[in-house]
């Protein structure tokens, strides 16, 4: 009887460790040719937390995005992001249009842009915006960027397809 017992406790305790199994993913190395093309906007997400604490959480979906909102990464390490709506302060803007030049570094699982020029922008302030892409696989990006200017915090997300 005893031994019934330690063979379904030995059972217990392999099922268990199989529970516990490690992921052990490795970072995707980024090419530049893995970024090189068009990629359109299919969402934006953006949480702006103001000097008085007032939270503003704002999702612009593919409904209210259109032809002129996307990133074009260039065989210079240059891209170019084109947005014609924004989330501002009270919801989104349907008259906001921005183009602005970033250049970019890749160093391993990691892809930085930096702001070299904001070439046109209304209804909106200009300013330096350190741009992260948080996952790339052969159809999807994601662009991450954190903004603590002074009292304010600004987290944004943006999510893009590859033109077809």
């Amino acid at each position: 009887m005893k031994i019934k017992y330690i063979l379904l406790a030995i059972a217990a305790a392999m099922f268990c460790l199989q529970a516990c199994k490690k992921d052990n993913k490795k970072p995707v190395q980024i090419s530049n040719s893995s970024l090189l093309g068009k990629w359109n906007e299919v969402k934006f997400h953006v949480t702006q937390n103001n000097s008085n604490g007032v939270v503003t959480d704002t999702t612009i979906t593919a409904a209210s995005l259109s032809a002129n909102d996307y990133a074009q990464f260039n065989n210079n390490y240059t891209v170019d992001i084109f947005q014609s709506a924004a989330a501002t302060p009270g919801g989104a803007s349907p008259d906001y249009i921005s183009e602005n030049v970033y250049s970019y570094t890749i160093s391993g699982s990691t892809v930085i842009l930096t702001p070299q020029a904001i070439l046109y922008t209304i209804n909106a302030p200009a300013g330096s915006i350190t741009w992260v892409v948080t996952m790339i696989d052969a159809n999807n990006i994601d662009l991450h960027y954190t903004d603590n200017a002074g009292a304010n915090k600004i987290v944004s997300d943006t999510y893009y397809t590859r033109a077809q």
